[in-house]
Formats: structure tokens, C-alpha cells, sequence
């Protein structure tokens, strides 16, 4: 008999007990002579039930993660013999759910049955006389009387007499079926806390890993650039435009989501793509994933020894980005993330030697792949379409008011938290150079929504993918752009731009660049002092370091954990209410 059954067993003796001693109650009144052994057997009857209700916690404690479907555990707890507690796959599952407190749990379960048996005995419960006289009529006073000197009644009375004499074995009993139930529970939560214990820190060891990943993206994103660069053969240049997602990253792979825009024949013809890594070392057989499953990038490999990276800003748009206000009806887009893993075809081992002439395949699902060193991007196609426009609008343009329906709070905490981390995944690489600004974050417009903006999508623009060459920013460089940001979250917090506020008017309006952002960032320190008002002490704190914190050697670590962390609380919180 596997210990599940005999769980089973102990569940079912308790009922089995209680209603036993109740059809004795029924006896013992017949015969007139309960109120001799009332309290006593109220006290058992009381015990039993307390015990009954503490081992049957224990029992849907210990059933409740093994056991999904609640109608099945409902059918054990309530039918204690069943097959339920017969099957073997119950056995092996209980087996793994208390892991080494198993071989402990099972023995403490044969003791209970063992108590329960004793206990029995203790009770009297196995009485013939008890049982026979069930079936007899109800007697009446007199028949209770002269029925007290019957072979019936002394045989009752010696019933009673041991049931009263066996008070001190049976609170010893009922004292090792207490601590029967203590132990089951405690076992129980050693097993339990052991599991909750590996289960944090597989998931710290998960959140590590992601935050490191995060911390490091912008070694791959340098990588993807240098891939694309080489690629970017075509003299077409200026028909182009080219437009990095920005988003925050919950997994370890690296993709990127990019819009590959062309103007043609007085139309645009818009590809969306997903692009990822994989070794160049695979085995092909990794490298070749069935068609509509599932693709996963490996993890990012160690960055080339040297990177160049152009020092002017590689963001400013040749293109000029409309500024018409069409009026919707429809609301603004809701702020979402969407960070899952696309459904991608099969990878095919085509090189891709010249990206213009790559995209222009039109039966392609996989546009091939950018090889760099040791590792292969692979471009994906996401969505092949022509539009007779390519409008999209600035981050600098909806500040200014020149969009139908402003975004919201809720929408603009989200963009805090999208950009906030995208910059830390990308600056101080060819993506997001020193010299960036709010209208280089754009958000394209539904085609079939003349007005409607993704605002939950917003986007770097780059024009000249095959810019190469110049240096690493240096700390003074990181420092002004972290600080361009933290004004920019000023303004997402209010919804409004900081040349338009009384801290900002009351400096003059200057041409010189330099002295220009040093009153800008003085009206915002200024500004600054407001935010907790509005949204709180974590979003400000998260300003604050953008604004006037010293970077440390490890600055993406930091910024991670003081300003990325905080504001996504803030976007999950939103999430959670919508």
C-alpha cells in the first residue's frame, strides 16, 4: 500500500470515529445512561473534530500544487477509499513534491494510523453490545430503569466504566495525534520553503541574467550596426530611411525590431523586420528551425576588441517629417510593451551582401542574414506593405501640441519607462550619439487612422546607415545626454515642454549651445523640486539621477537599478489597473 493510500485511510477514520460516537450517544440515551459519560464523550467528539479539520488542511496543503483540477482534490478529500489515492501518478508526484521530507511525511502518516486505531479501541468503538443495541426500540422510563440490571445494561455499564477509565490512554492518544498533525505541518513547510527558496533564486538567477543582458545590449547593438553598414551597398541612400524600436527587454535574446522605409515611384514602400543573433558557430542543425515555431536567439557574445563609432550625432532625419494635425475620433493608442518571441520561418543560409537589394524580395519570409565575425543576424520579414505616405510625428511636435489627442499620463509614464530603458541599452553607440533630441523619437501613423499615432511604439530615426568611423563618447558626453534625458522625463511627467515654464522664462534666451543647456538644466533642477508632488518620491528620485548624478564606472548598472527599475514599477502598476 503506497503512503498516499494510507493518507487516505487516516482521512477516512476520522469520520468514520466522530459518527461512531455519535451513534453510541443515541445508545447510551436510550438506555437513560448518557448523562453519565457526557462531558467526557463531548470532550472526544470536539478532539476528533479539531484533529480532523487540522490533517485535512494539511492533507489540501500538501495536494494543492500537485493536483490542478480542484474537482479531483475535492473528490479525494471527500471520498477518503477512492481510486484517487490509488493512483501511482499521485504517488510520484507526491514524492517529488516533498523531496527529501518524503520518507519523514510517510512514516508520520503510518504512526496517525496507527493513533487512530488505538484510539478506536480507547473509545470502546468496537462494542457488539454498542452495536446490538442500535437496532432495539425506544424504551421508556420504566423499560430504561429495569433495563439498567438486563445482561444489556451491564454490559453497558462495563462499556461506560472503560470508556471513563480510559481517559488518560486517550488523551495520551489524542496528545500523539496533536503532534502528528504539528509535524505534518512542519515537514510540510520545510519542503515548501526549500522549494520557494530554488524557485527565487531561479528567478533572481532569471532577473540577473536579463538585467546583465540589458546592461550589456549595447555591445550587440554596435555589432547589428556594423552588420548593417556593410551591408548598406546601394546608391539610393537618400530614398531611404531607416527606424530602430525602442522598447525594454524582458528576455535574454537579442533582436531588434527595425523599419526599413524607401521611397518609390511617388509611393513608400514600408518593410518591418525582425532581426537576431545566432552563433556562427551553430551546429546547422540548431540554426535551421522548423517553419511557425517559435525562434530564440542565443546569447550575446563578447563585443569585437575596438568599436567606432561616429562622434557627431548619427539621428537627424533627412527626411521631413510632417507637422499637419488630422483630427480622429478614435482614442489614442493604449501603451503597451510587446516583448514576446515572434513566430519566425525557417532561416535560410543566404548572406545578405547588399541589404537594398535583400528587401526588395517580395516572396522572401527570411531576407537572409548579415554576417559579422563569429555570429549571423538574421532578418526577418515581419510585413511587406505600400502607402502613398509616410507620416509619422516627433516626440518634439507632440509637446508643442500639433497632434489631435495629447497622450495621456498612464501613456506618458510608459514612453518614461520605454526610453529611459532604450537609452540605457543604446547610448554610447552609433544608434543614440551624444548629440541626440526629442525629434529624433518619432511615432509613425495608422495608414488606415489619418491622426492616429502608435504612441505605444516609439522610434529612433536614422537616415545613413552607412556612416562608420569616430570615437567613443567620453563621460562628459554620457553625462549630457543622461541629463537631455532627465529633462525630457520632466516634461513627460508634466505633459509639457520646460521652455514654456516660469523657471525657464526667467533666464534669457540665449543662441550659444553651451550656455543654452546649462539654464536648461538650472530650470530644471528648478523644476524638479515639483515632480514628487506629481508623482511621487520614485519618479523623482529616477529624474534626479539623471539630472544630477556623478556616472560611476558602471553607470548602466546603476541607472538600471535607480532610474529603468522605478519606472517600470510605475508602468506595471498602470498595467495592472487597466
Amino acid at each position: 500500500m503506497s503512503g498516499i493510500e494510507v493518507a487516505g485511510l487516516v482521512l477516512g477514520a476520522f469520520p468514520l470515529a466522530i459518527e461512531a460516537l455519535d451513534r453510541y450517544r443515541e445508545v447510551a440515551t436510550r438506555a437513560g445512561l448518557f448523562y453519565q459519560i457526557k462531558l467526557k464523550h463531548r470532550q472526544c467528539r470536539n478532539r476528533l473534530e479539531r484533529e480532523k479539520l487540522v490533517y485535512t488542511g494539511n492533507l489540501k496543503q500538501l495536494l494543492l500544487p500537485m493536483v490542478v483540477d480542484d474537482e479531483k482534490i475535492t473528490e479525494m478529500l471527500s471520498n477518503p477509499g477512492g481510486p484517487s489515492w490509488k493512483d501511482e501518478a499521485t504517488s510520484e508526484l507526491l514524492k517529488t513534491r516533498l523531496k527529501d521530507a518524503h520518507n519523514a511525511y510517510m512514516d508520520c502518516i503510518e504512526n496517525m494510523d496507527g493513533v487512530m486505531k488505538g484510539l478506536i479501541h480507547e473509545l470502546a468503538l468496537d462494542s457488539n453490545t454498542i452495536t446490538k443495541s442500535l437496532k432495539a426500540p425506544k424504551l421508556s422510563t420504566k423499560e430504561r430503569l429495569n433495563n439498567v440490571m438486563t445482561k444489556t445494561g451491564l454490559e453497558y455499564q462495563a462499556y461506560k466504566i472503560k470508556f471513563s477509565n480510559g481517559e488518560s490512554a486517550r488523551n495520551n492518544l489524542f496528545k500523539e495525534l496533536s503532534e502528528c498533525n504539528k509535524s505534518l505541518e512542519q515537514l510540510l513547510g520545510i519542503s515548501d520553503k526549500e522549494t520557494q527558496l530554488l524557485q527565487e533564486r531561479q528567478a533572481n538567477t532569471v532577473a540577473s541574467a536579463i538585467d546583465s543582458a540589458i546592461c550589456n545590449f549595447w555591445v550587440n547593438a554596435n555589432r547589428l550596426f556594423e552588420a548593417l553598414a556593410t551591408a548598406w551597398q546601394c546608391s539610393c541612400q537618400g530614398q531611404h530611411s531607416t527606424r530602430l524600436l525602442l522598447q525594454h527587454r524582458e528576455t535574454k535574446t537579442s533582436d531588434f525590431k527595425l523599419l526599413f522605409a524607401k521611397a518609390e515611384d511617388s509611393k513608400w514602400r514600408i518593410r518591418e523586420t525582425k532581426i537576431t543573433e545566432e552563433d556562427e558557430l551553430a551546429p546547422e542543425a540548431v540554426r535551421n528551425k522548423s517553419k511557425n515555431v517559435a525562434f530564440q536567439a542565443a546569447d550575446p557574445h563578447q563585443p569585437p576588441s575596438a568599436v567606432k563609432l561616429p562622434r557627431k550625432s548619427a539621428l537627424k532625419s533627412s527626411m521631413k517629417t510632417t507637422t499637419t494635425t488630422m483630427v480622429t475620433h478614435r482614442p489614442a493608442p493604449s501603451v503597451t510593451l510587446n516583448t514576446g518571441i515572434a513566430t519566425l520561418p525557417e532561416p535560410t543560409t543566404k548572406p545578405i551582401e547588399n541589404l537594398c537589394d535583400s528587401l526588395n524580395d517580395v516572396t522572401a519570409s527570411c531576407y537572409g542574414y548579415l554576417p559579422h565575425e563569429d555570429c549571423r543576424y538574421y532578418v526577418y520579414k515581419v510585413s511587406d506593405k505600400n502607402a502613398a505616405t509616410f507620416n509619422s510625428i516627433t516626440l518634439d511636435q507632440i509637446f508643442r501640441g500639433q497632434i489631435s489627442k495629447p497622450p495621456n499620463r498612464r501613456q506618458r509614464l510608459a514612453l518614461s519607462f520605454i526610453l529611459s530603458s532604450s537609452f540605457l541599452q543604446l547610448l554610447n553607440t552609433p544608434w543614440l550619439s551624444v548629440s541626440w533630441a526629442k525629434s529624433d523619437i518619432t511615432f509613425m501613423m495608422d495608414p488606415a487612422e489619418p491622426g492616429t499615432y502608435a504612441l505605444d511604439r516609439p522610434h529612433l530615426v536614422y537616415s545613413d546607415l552607412a556612416a562608420r568611423g569616430g570615437q567613443t563618447q567620453s563621460d562628459e558626453d554620457i553625462t549630457k545626454s543622461l541629463r537631455q534625458l532627465g529633462i525630457v522625463l520632466l516634461e513627460l511627467c508634466f505633459g509639457r515642454l520646460l521652455e514654456d515654464q516660469p523657471c525657464r522664462k526667467k533666464f534669457p534666451s540665449v543662441d550659444d549651445e553651451a550656455v543654452k543647456f546649462t539654464l536648461d538644466l538650472a530650470a530644471a533642477l528648478d523644476w524638479l523640486q515639483e515632480v514628487e508632488g506629481e508623482e511621487g518620491p520614485d519618479y523623482a528620485s529616477a529624474v534626479g539621477w539623471c539630472l544630477v548624478a556623478t556616472r560611476p564606472g558602471r553607470w548602466r548598472q546603476e541607472m538600471l537599478r535607480k532610474v529603468v527599475k522605478p519606472l517600470e514599477g510605475y508602468h506595471q502598476f498602470f498595467v495592472s489597473k487597466s
